[in-house]
């Protein structure tokens, strides 16, 4: 029976991975501005979720330490959203997810120098690989690229920060000792993270117009797929899997994405790119595994 269990949640979150590697595509795909994009992939997320967590009864109020560290977490993944966004728009999807999940090279450098955690060797690994990968990837020609290509990339490592920043509220929400849900906490991330870039498109004097029926159904499947399906699926099946096979089965997200970049987009990209590429992979898989006290939660990618 345990073995099903597994193989059941594996089968999920290879699914999820999948799904989510698609975020980036909606988002380059999507004729609506950076920030409006944004709003509806959260809006129309928070909507699924909502459908979702009352179909399985699930408990959307835990009390008001619950909400706050909810709307903390959607703050931070607005302006992970936000930043990120804007990163595609420049870059390329692939690219932007890449410097992206560089989040658990962040956050693991975070529990070394003020939570205190014990880490090992492969820590540090990581770091030197992740300067190697990055160099390779976006800093040997770095004076022959243009500024927007340099806004990309800088944006790309503020995406990681901001997602640091929602992870580590995440974590913090669920060792609270009343407490929602990950499908509950994640509606109550997208409704905050709703209003944060609501107000953030309206101050800026964006439109919330969809301009299209075609872009209709890209924001649909972005916010449906992207924010719900494929995080439903990938927060019901951590709970069994150990966080180094969960690490490596989510580095699926960050390929798929360049794999699409490639593509749907005709990425230009040779051996140089390849090699910084595996680099990068190798230090988030080992920055995601280098915890001696792992906690299952806080260093997973997400999608962004």
């Amino acid at each position: 029976m345990n073995n099903i269990l597994k193989n059941k949640n594996m089968g999920l979150l290879l699914a999820g991975s999948s799904i989510i590697s698609f975020s980036a595509v909606f988002t380059r795909l999507s004729a609506a501005s950076s920030s409006i994009s944004a709003f509806y992939r959260v809006f129309f997320g928070a909507l699924f979720l909502l459908v979702f967590c009352l179909i399985k009864k699930e408990k959307l109020w835990a009390g008001i330490p619950a909400f706050l560290y909810s709307a903390l977490a959607g703050l931070f993944f607005a302006l992970d959203l936000f930043a990120w966004h804007r990163s595609i728009n420049y870059i390329g999807p692939g690219l932007a997810t890449v410097l992206s999940n560089f989040q658990v090279v962040f956050i693991t450098f975070i529990t070394i120098t003020i939570f205190k955690e014990k880490i090992n060797w492969k820590f540090y690994l990581s770091i030197f690989l992740a300067l190697i990968g990055i160099f390779l990837l976006c800093g040997v020609n770095w004076n022959g690229n243009t500024e927007s290509y340099k806004t990309g990339v800088i944006l790309g490592l503020v995406t990681a920060v901001f997602y640091t920043g929602y992870i580590l509220a995440l974590n913090f929400s669920s060792k609270l000792e009343n407490k929602l849900s990950p499908k509950s906490n994640i509606f109550w991330v997208c409704v905050s993270s709703t209003i944060f870039l609501g107000t953030i498109s309206k101050f800026s004097g964006e439109s919330f117009s969809l301009i299209s029926n075609k872009n209709l159904i890209i924001l649909l499947a972005y916010g449906i797929l992207g924010q719900g399906v494929g995080w439903v699926f990938i927060s019901s099946s951590m709970s069994s899997i150990p966080v180094s096979t969960a690490a490596l089965i989510l580095l699926m997200q960050p390929v798929l994405s360049m794999t699409w970049d490639i593509i749907f987009f005709k990425r230009p990209t040779n051996i140089i790119d390849l090699i910084g590429f595996i680099l990068s992979l190798g230090a988030i898989y080992l920055g995601a595994t280098s915890r001696e006290s792992e906690n299952k939660n806080l260093t997973k990618t997400e999608e962004v």
